[in-house]
């Protein structure tokens, strides 16, 4: 669909997932944007702690080269 110039819209719980597929975040909390842009440019360890409560280190993807956290 992407190919064919169409915006596609996917609602994932699992971060990683999130940030190796997609383009475009939005972060959300309760119902409120916290945060949108690239994962590169979103995807933090201040991010997931804030919205999330999730302690975690982000690295490199090692296959996708995107960010992906690892809770510790």
């Amino acid at each position: 669909m992407k190919n064919k110039g169409k915006t596609v819209i996917v609602v994932l719980q699992d971060l990683n997932q999130a940030c190796r597929y997609c383009d475009y975040l939005i972060v959300m909390k309760q119902g409120k944007v916290v945060k949108e842009g690239s994962p590169e440019g979103i995807f933090t360890e201040q991010l997931l702690a804030d919205v999330f409560s999730l302690h975690a280190k982000v690295v490199p993807d090692p296959v996708a080269h995107t960010p992906m956290c690892i809770a510790y």
